[in-house]
């Protein structure tokens, strides 16, 4: 008589404090991608096709930051400069949706809190300070 292996039963969901205990035991190195794994409900094929350009490295709320930091970097390198107009990055910079006033106020916000540039007042004008490390420059 032939019989029949068992159907595997649905995977069930892990407790928190399985998860915990689970991240307990993994070596340090691994703990930031095994809890990914767990909490994305990855299967073993899913992480063995993963490949980098799956990875979203910036959350899209930082997306327009991240661009217009590039943007102001290549343009003081390629300019020699630390500092750009306001008004010039709001009519160059790339790219054009980061021309909105709320996606460029939000991207210099952001790139300010991070303590990447700096605006100042010169006058009735603002300048846009680069921090200078991020240019190869001395210290701030």
């Amino acid at each position: 008589m032939k019989t029949y292996k068992e159907s595997p039963s649905a995977p069930r969901l892990l407790e928190l404090h399985e998860i915990q205990g689970l991240l307990d035991e993994v070596p340090q190195h691994l703990r930031a991608l095994v809890s990914v794994v767990v909490h994305a409900g990855l299967r073993s094929a899913e992480i063995y096709r993963l490949q980098w350009r799956d990875i979203e490295w910036v959350p899209a709320e930082l997306a327009g930051a991240a661009q217009m930091d590039r943007w102001l970097l290549e343009y003081c390198q390629q300019r020699q400069t630390g500092a750009v107009p306001r008004r010039d990055i709001q009519r160059l910079v790339t790219p054009a949706t980061l021309r909105r006033k709320d996606a460029f106020c939000a991207a210099l916000r952001e790139l300010a809190e991070a303590g990447r540039i700096r605006e100042v007042a010169t006058g009735s004008h603002k300048v846009v300070q680069v921090n200078p490390l991020l240019l190869g420059g001395g210290t701030e």
